[in-house]
């Protein structure tokens, strides 16, 4: 008997999801790779409009890594949110895309565990919790200059959360039916 193991790049590299924390969009629960994994799970929002970051901003032990990123970063973004091609970050991008193929094990590591470990996780990297709050960018765009960064799997604790909240808005009062939809 023989198993057949396909592995898919979008896979790789599943502990650190980003959420685009710096971007606030009150269209969705959240944005980055972690979006991404709770739209395949079919969680396209949260009740009551609430969003990732009210969940993890004042609770370390929902997220894997949360880092403060440079004022000067946004100051010197222009066209934020609009990432210009030539613009460089810290850590190559904040939201870490894998390409290409796995050579040996190690590169199934994410790189804030190996090669960004000191020049970005060391350096940008906030111990215990810490509230941001936000800014405006000279355009009179809002961002927070932070990004946090969860695993795969808590990305089941939303859809959990969406499935036992599902029928509860008929049980509100008209008030409460009309923030939950």
């Amino acid at each position: 008997m023989s198993i057949n193991i396909k592995d898919d790049p979008v896979d790789y590299h599943l502990q650190y999801l980003g959420i685009n924390a710096p971007y606030i969009d009150e269209t969705k629960p959240c944005g980055g790779h972690f979006y991404k994994r709770l739209e395949k799970l079919g969680v396209i929002e949260l009740p009551y409009k609430l969003k990732v970051f009210d969940f993890i901003q004042n609770d370390e032990t929902f997220y894997e890594l949360m880092v403060e990123l440079p004022e000067e970063y946004f100051q010197r973004w222009g066209s934020y949110p609009i990432p210009p091609i030539d613009f460089e970050h810290p850590a190559g991008s904040y939201c870490f895309d894998f390409k290409g193929s796995i050579n040996n094990k190690l590169e199934l590591l994410h790189p804030y565990e190996t090669s960004l470990l000191n020049s970005f996780v060391n350096q940008y990297k906030v111990k215990g919790s810490k509230v941001i709050e936000p800014k405006t960018h000279p355009n009179g765009k809002n961002y927070r200059n932070c990004e946090y960064y969860l695993s795969y799997w808590r990305a089941y604790v939303f859809f959990e959360l969406n499935m036992e909240c599902k029928f509860i808005g008929k049980y509100l009062p008209e008030q409460g039916r009309e923030r939950n939809s």
